[in-house]
């Protein structure tokens, strides 16, 4: 196996740099501007995700004046914004927080089964301004399992004597009624 040349490997990560769409490492707001903000703001561009789903999220602040300032998900050098999703700390137990400030809901359908996608976010320079949103999930976009077949099964036994449909049905509803059914069997 050959291994790349450093200068092969240098110009990968200066291009890699180059394409970036964030701002540089030493990017920071202005102070006077931060310490205007009175509060956060959070749009979510859906009110249900199913899980594994990508999640928009816009974000905006709040100044004393009432001027909303978006932060920006794009830096453009020749034009920098005055505030970038990057100055944000965002959390989730439930979705991950992608670079450009949207979200990637967990796969696993049981970590939002109770709470749903909750999702939070505060400003770096001053953690007390912290803004959360909770998405609800939506289950119907899941693979559903169906089997039928028959079962070699004693007669008598209370199993199944003739075809039977085995049924794994994944149901959740808003915060959330009921759980999951079991693997259940009907006789057909």
């Amino acid at each position: 196996m050959k291994i790349p040349s450093l200068s092969v490997l240098a110009a990968l990560a200066v291009s890699a740099t180059a394409c970036s769409h964030g701002p540089p490492p030493d990017f920071a707001p202005d102070p006077g501007l931060v310490a205007r903000i009175v509060e956060l703001r959070m749009t979510t561009g859906a009110e249900y995700a199913c899980p594994g789903q990508s999640l928009r999220a816009d974000y905006e602040a709040v100044l004393d004046d009432g001027t909303v300032v978006p932060f920006a998900r794009r830096y453009d050098k020749d034009d920098p914004p005055a505030l970038h999703v990057v100055l944000l700390d965002r959390r989730s137990g439930e979705a991950v927080s992608q670079e450009d400030g949207d979200w990637s809901t967990d796969a696993d359908p049981l970590q939002s089964a109770l709470g749903g996608f909750r999702l939070e976010a505060s400003l770096r320079a001053r953690p007390e301004l912290t803004v959360s949103a909770v998405v609800a999930p939506e289950y119907s976009c899941l693979r559903h399992a169906f089997q039928q077949g028959p079962l070699h099964a004693s007669p008598g036994s209370g199993n199944c004597d003739s075809y039977c449909a085995h049924v794994r049905s994944f149901a959740l509803s808003l915060f959330f009624s009921y759980l999951p059914n079991p693997a259940r069997r009907y006789q057909i």
